[in-house]
């Protein structure tokens, strides 16, 4: 991806400026150290023109013939590979090319009169002459270590600009590359621990890293919402888990009470009791027909809110209303219905037997009526004949 501020592309430029720098005073250095490779040659060169100018006069008085050798021998001195070098370098300075020049024009007037055997003349100008050969090799000298303090001085700035770029370097990487790596570490653990809102990122910077911030922030603010989306439908679910459990338990409890015992009041109060405070309601009523006085009532009715209401029957006979309103959380409409069922049912079972119950009590009465009524009966002849008898 192109980012405006690469931070890649900066940092191999200065790495690529580095270079150059490097390069640059690598060949400067090469070239001072190239130029001083004629330094020492050409100081022994004009430091033997001393003595070669005076042994020439020596042989003027001595050896006469021997002076034109010695004559090409200076010239050839004189006119050295090194001496010319040193002339010709760039930075090599006018002083220097002017006493060498002067030199040069001394000598040709001094050549005049060695060839001439003039010794007076030529002994006259010697003084002055050997003095401006000693001023050429002083300053021949001098230029040799001013070219070594100036290639000292070279690599002492060299080390420091080198040092002081790779500094900006180190720091600018640490800036824009290690802290931004670091803050993105500490915030990928805090994501990983499930803390979506990690510590903040610089999403400002318009390079990689900046793009690489502004992608991991979204992406766990993203990760955040859907976590929580799944927190919220996981404890959903576990709510509704939990809802039918409680709905099954009290349908279990219910069923129990209801089918262990004999029903009446008491166990339609309990039952109702039960369902009234796991379901939350607000309100709870259940009116059994042809038995008034086994209405239970549990809650205030709101008036505002709507009433809901479930028959109590059994093929299709109708033996109570079961009503109620509903609270928060809002119970399961199935576990009311099936409340109803369970309490029409016993209702029902109930009422059969008691019917039953007044039917046997009945038969039996009448039983024991038509047993007395025999008896008495036959009490009733027996005295009468008896009657009779007594009487005849």
């Amino acid at each position: 991806m192109y980012t405006k501020g690469s931070v890649s592309t900066r940092i191999a430029k200065y790495l690529f400026i580095i270079l150059i720098v490097a390069g640059v005073i690598s060949s400067l250095s090469l070239a001072i150290m190239s130029s001083n490779k004629y330094d020492a040659e050409a100081i022994n060169i004009s430091g033997s023109l001393r003595m070669q100018s005076y042994r020439l006069l020596y042989e003027m008085q001595e050896q006469p013939e021997s002076v034109e050798t010695n004559l090409r021998r200076y010239h050839i001195s004189l006119h050295s590979s090194a001496l010319l070098e040193v002339q010709n370098q760039f930075f090599t300075p006018n002083v220097l090319k002017h006493s060498y020049q002067n030199i040069l024009q001394r000598w040709t007037n001094m050549e005049k009169y060695a060839r001439q055997q003039d010794v007076k003349n030529y002994s006259k100008q010697l003084t002055n002459y050997v003095a401006d050969v000693d001023y050429f090799v002083f300053e021949l000298q001098r230029f040799s270590e001013q070219k070594w303090i100036l290639g000292v001085s070279v690599l002492f700035f060299a080390m420091l600009l080198i040092l002081a770029m790779v500094s900006y370097v180190i720091w600018y990487t640490q800036r824009e590359v290690v802290k931004p790596l670091h803050l993105m570490t500490k915030a990928s653990m805090q994501v990983q621990m499930r803390q979506f809102n990690h510590i903040p990122l610089d999403t400002r910077k318009q390079n990689e890293l900046g793009t690489l911030a502004r992608v991991f922030t979204q992406m766990s603010t993203e990760l955040g919402q859907l976590y929580s989306r799944l927190e919220e439908a996981v404890n959903e679910k576990t709510q509704k888990l939990r809802q039918t459990n409680r709905t099954l338990s009290t349908l279990y409890q219910s069923a129990q009470l209801l089918n262990t015992n004999t029903i009446n009041d008491k166990i339609l109060n309990q039952v109702l009791n039960y369902i009234f405070i796991s379901d939350h309601l607000n309100f709870v009523k259940v009116e059994v027909m042809g038995a008034e006085h086994w209405d239970i009532t549990l809650g205030k009715q709101d008036a505002n809110n709507e009433l809901q209401i479930e028959t109590l029957s059994v093929d299709n006979e109708e033996l109570g209303v079961l009503s109620w309103q509903a609270g928060l959380p809002c119970p399961d409409p199935r576990i009311m219905q099936n409340l109803a069922q369970m309490l029409a049912r016993a209702l029902y079972f109930h009422k059969n037997l008691r019917q039953k119950e007044t039917d046997f009590i009945n038969g039996r009465t009448l039983n024991y009526c038509a047993r007395a009524a025999r008896f008495f009966g036959s009490s009733l002849i027996i005295f009468t004949n008896s009657t009779y008898f007594a009487q005849t």
